[in-house]
């Protein structure tokens, strides 16, 4: 698979592999990030939910790239700090909470950096932590296929929370558990809530690039054209609305292209009469749109590998390194098909 840019295959996994190399060197020795930074100050501020995000970039990058700089360890490092200090008994399984209340974000990132890091070295407590946050998770799915997304730890009370990133996240970690152990009720879950949510459009509306992902994993699994499908509405949405470009900042973009690269992967794999679904994009319309998403986010990269959060937003945080590592990683990927 080509696309126009001057972003080759091979410059894209060295982009992504010293962004997971910078996050790694930001993991402190007791296990949290130097989270952000500007003009090599500390900022104050933390954020769990994007600690195991950065945790996840490193692993995810050192698993398909190879862990050659030793990166993978400083990950590791990262989430023994979650799994001794944040981890507590929910529903039968495990949440993460660092007080009284715990919300679904992050729990879905630190499940998929506990199944990278058990691909890279095999470790048994990482993987049956994996399997406890996966159980929580399917215990917080309403009969809609939506989420409770934020609740006591001790007590039964949800609060009324609906941040739809939370449940694409969550969908797509369990879509990872299922491919990475075989278990059937992450799989059935997952694929039920897919099934409800697409009837209201989830994920169309705000371009969600983590029900994407969700999508592409289990195709992957199943091979459900309908998938294929529901993801290319998204990523419809992404191609004729790309106001997301205008603010010029890295998340939206490095999280657009996130989607576009794993929808462009799933068509490559099985290949549609026409190229793709009735009424989707295609697998080269969806990577030329990545490709410029990519030129424009080398403008936001650091010679240290960091990344910035945009033209006005100078400071270097760990889910912005995070994010645009895996938008390179998956362009990188999608070219090897």
């Amino acid at each position: 698979m080509s696309a126009s840019s001057t972003i080759t295959r091979e410059a894209a996994r060295e982009i992504a592999r010293s962004g997971a190399h910078r996050l790694a060197a930001m993991v402190k020795p007791d296990g949290t990030f130097v989270y952000r930074l500007h003009n090599a100050a500390v900022l104050p501020g933390y954020n769990l939910f994007r600690h195991c995000g950065a945790a996840w970039a490193i692993a995810e990058i050192s698993r398909q790239l190879g862990d050659a700089d030793g990166d993978a360890a400083a990950a590791a490092r990262a989430m023994r700090y979650v799994i001794e200090k944040r981890l507590k008994p929910k529903n039968g399984g495990l949440c993460i909470s660092a007080g009284r209340i715990t919300r679904l974000g992050g729990t879905g990132r630190a499940m998929l950096a506990l199944l990278a890091l058990d691909a890279i070295d095999p470790d048994r407590v990482f993987r049956t932590r994996a399997e406890a946050l996966g159980t929580f998770i399917l215990s917080c799915r309403r009969p809609d296929g939506g989420f409770d997304q934020k609740m006591e730890v001790r007590g039964k009370t949800v609060i009324e929370l609906r941040a739809d990133d939370h449940a694409g996240e969550a969908l797509f970690a369990l879509a990872r558990l299922h491919e990475v152990t075989g278990a059937r009720p992450p799989l059935t879950g997952a694929m039920d809530s897919v099934a409800r949510l697409r009837q209201r459009g989830f994920g169309v509306e705000d371009q969600n690039h983590w029900m994407v992902l969700a999508l592409a994993t289990l195709h992957r699994a199943t091979g459900e054209a309908e998938l294929a499908a529901q993801a290319g509405e998204i990523c419809r949405a992404i191609l004729e609305r790309p106001r997301y470009r205008q603010k010029g900042e890295t998340l939206p973009l490095a999280g657009r292209t996130q989607a576009l690269t794993a929808y462009a992967g799933m068509l490559i794999r099985s290949p549609w009469p026409g190229g793709a679904p009735a009424g989707a994009p295609g697998a080269s319309d969806a990577m030329a749109a990545a490709a410029e998403n990519l030129d424009r986010l080398l403008a936001h990269r650091l010679d240290d590998g960091s990344f910035v959060g945009g033209r006005n937003l100078p400071e270097i945080r760990i889910d912005y390194i995070q994010s645009a590592a895996l938008a390179f990683l998956g362009f990188a990927a999608a070219l090897e098909n």
